[in-house]
């Protein structure tokens, strides 16, 4: 196999699979599988004589560290919470809701023992439906992904975090 078969045969896939693996960014995924296939050329007098499969498996996870690598470097988009539409906005929300100390401190430590149960991408989620009252799509956008990425971890969360509230509550 030559390295212009090679390119010719993995290059599109490469380039799908980073595709997805990378949030759906064409930008990034055409340059994550052109900076693995460069890597490829300048290792081909080595690799050249694996089989094929091997030169698959090799450019697929030469591809998905350059992607990490392309992360790293690229500008990261925060953005406040405050700067979300429709939350600083909201006159009420500054209002304080008449609780007393002990049922706030039931509170913060019903919300301290189901967060420090899920993943750390989960609490942020978790924080921003249920705490901050976002939308799936305000919370998709503070956290750069889909809205339907975000729906999927809230259901599965949902049923991760069912039993943890039945413990809580039972325990009262």
């Amino acid at each position: 196999m030559t390295f212009d078969e090679a390119y010719e045969r993995f290059y599109a896939s490469v380039q799908r699979y980073c595709y997805y693996r990378n949030g759906r960014n064409l930008y990034y995924a055409q340059e994550a599988a052109s900076e693995a296939f460069l890597v490829l050329l300048q290792k081909w007098e080595k690799i050249r004589s694996h089989e094929e499969k091997y030169i698959a498996s090799w450019l697929f996870g030469t591809a998905k560290n350059k992607m990490k690598e392309i992360h790293r470097k690229s500008p990261q988009n925060v953005v406040s919470l405050d700067d979300l539409p429709g939350f600083a906005d909201d006159p009420h929300a500054a209002e304080p809701v008449d609780r007393s100390e002990e049922e706030d401190q039931k509170f913060y430590d019903y919300m301290q023992e189901i967060e420090k149960r899920l993943l750390p991408v989960d609490r942020v989620i978790f924080h921003s439906l249920v705490v901050d009252g976002l939308t799936y799509q305000d919370t998709a956008q503070a956290m750069q992904m889909s809205v339907n990425a975000v729906k999927l971890r809230w259901l599965r969360m949902k049923v991760k975090i069912r039993p943890i509230i039945n413990e809580l509550f039972h325990n009262m």
